[in-house]
């Protein structure tokens, strides 16, 4: 990925789980991200002014503007007639100003409502003008899908722990597919297949992404297998030759399928749960990529060598991690069977108590019925009577409980909720155990869990730890304005049909 969004992920302010959990974000910004690491790429957002401005300085670009950002600055009189003329002279305008390889017009709620014929604007100023311009397809009004995470909760609870594939991920509305799936369908060119060359989807790796990536890459280039294109990462010259990668390793689902579809490129989703968790699912997932590239025998030799080499390096580390007792909190209980699994058979902590903090607000909003729950919990147990036996799980303790558990452990792990420093153990916080799909990823995540409980920093006297934040929707504030606003919010856009 491009130093721009590194930095951005690395400043870790506004976390993206808060915009996604307390806000209706523009189905805009995903789109941006997507341009915003192409060189020769120019998006034109197809709305009002104050679009063109809060995504060229959006709280989700945090400390510096996008590059040249357009919009077709969309008023009233174009919202009641129609603002096609005035997408056309813009596109016009933008070539002739900035002679960019490619624009790509990015559709706004606005321009949906008011059913702009973007496509028949596109091809007009491709034919008259002959300038180098693509839509990307409006899905939804907003970002992202509401009904995303309650779907993908339901389907997680109905899996079996480390006995099923990967489950799809794909948000619709998001804006970033959306690009992606427009520049398969409107900009590559087919070309003849390059034997063992393989895609990589840059965006959605954390904060170690760039690192890890290259990593990836030294361990694939033993078995003789090259990098063609990092997507979208790359210049637009370069996005034109991707179909002739042999595999794709992605992140989201729909433009690689469309890629299947449109070039036959098979495609492998890289995630770092389930069947790609922990240190062997680093192994099943190079394992998978020699096997979809026809070298799966050849590549096994590899494999063993680096895991081995990944024991050897940790093995006196991991002696010293089984001596401390860990407390792991966390809010995402669909994600507990994977944690307790990470920490025992990974780190080979001792992991006392596992708790689950579940909310009634967050239980209504993901649609957790009681079968939901039920199966989530059967997937916990499972998870305990294989990797650790002794772990005591527990669902919304009390506070006094909590301090009770927090006094029989070295660390609370799992969470980023820093208003548990009052439980006087120190807070591991998440980004600290960063997981990746390299050997060289699963050696510092060892050794930086190992560094952070050894040095055990409290910090009890945080001015955050004297702010009484709701604990129902961390972390906001129990004020009457932010809890009335969060509610309208909820019924608004979560529950609008109950009410």
């Amino acid at each position: 990925m491009k130093q721009r969004y590194y930095e951005e992920l690395s400043i870790s302010m506004y976390p993206s789980d808060l915009l996604h959990r307390f806000g209706v974000n523009g189905k805009i910004s995903g789109s941006i991200y997507a341009a915003g690491e192409i060189e020769g790429v120019i998006p034109l957002i197809h709305g009002p002014r104050g679009c063109g401005y809060h995504y060229r300085y959006s709280a989700r670009r945090r400390h510096y503007p996008f590059f040249n950002t357009v919009a077709s600055c969309l008023e009233e009189e174009d919202v009641v007639f129609g603002g096609e003329d005035k997408l056309y002279n813009t596109i016009v305008k933008i070539s002739q100003l900035y002679c960019p390889q490619l624009i790509v017009v990015i559709p706004t709620p606005v321009s949906d409502i008011i059913q702009d014929d973007i496509d028949s604007v596109v091809k007009k100023a491709r034919e008259e003008k002959n300038i180098n311009v693509i839509a990307v397809k409006s899905e939804l009004f907003s970002h992202r899908d509401k009904n995303f995470s309650r779907k993908r909760l339901k389907e997680i609870s109905n899996q079996k722990v480390n006995h099923g594939k990967n489950i799809d991920f794909d948000i619709k509305g998001c804006g970033y597919t959306e690009f992606l799936y427009a520049l398969v369908n409107d900009v590559m060119e087919s070309r003849p297949v390059t034997p063992l060359s393989i895609n990589i989807e840059t965006i959605g790796w954390g904060i170690e992404g760039k690192t890890v990536i290259k990593e990836m890459e030294k361990t694939l280039e033993k078995a003789g297998v090259k990098v063609n294109t990092y997507f979208p990462s790359t210049s637009y010259k370069e996005i034109l030759k991707m179909p002739s990668g042999a595999l794709n390793i992605v992140k989201r689902l729909r433009w690689a399928k469309r890629m299947k579809e449109k070039f036959d490129t098979p495609f492998l989703q890289a995630n770092t749960s389930e069947i790609y968790s922990g240190l062997n699912g680093i192994c099943n997932f190079y394992g998978d990529i020699g096997k979809l590239l026809g070298i799966g025998e050849g590549i096994k030799t590899i494999i063993e060598e680096e895991k081995k080499a990944v024991l050897e390096q940790t093995e006196k580390i991991r002696d010293k991690l089984k001596h401390f007792r860990v407390l792991l909190i966390t809010r995402n209980i669909q994600m507990m069977p994977y944690i307790i699994k990470k920490y025992t058979v990974d780190y080979g902590l001792k992991v006392s108590y596992s708790v689950g903090l579940l909310s009634e607000n967050y239980r209504k909003n993901l649609d957790i019925t009681e079968t939901v729950f039920s199966n989530l919990m059967k997937r916990i147990d499972y998870a305990k009577q294989n990797y650790s036996k002794n772990t005591r799980v527990y669902i919304n303790p009390s506070m006094k409980m909590l301090k009770s558990m927090a006094g029989e452990c070295d660390a609370i792990l799992g969470t980023n909720d820093f208003s548990l420093e009052e439980l006087e153990i120190p807070v591991i916080h998440i980004r600290h155990e960063e997981t990746g799909l390299s050997f060289e990823s699963h050696v510092r995540n060892v050794k930086k869990i190992y560094q952070k409980i050894k040095q055990g920093q409290k910090h009890p006297h945080m001015l955050l730890n004297k702010m009484d934040f709701n604990s129902d929707d961390f972390p906001l504030l129990p004020k009457n304005d932010i809890l009335a606003a969060r509610e309208i919010w909820s019924k608004m856009w979560l529950h609008r049909k109950d009410f």
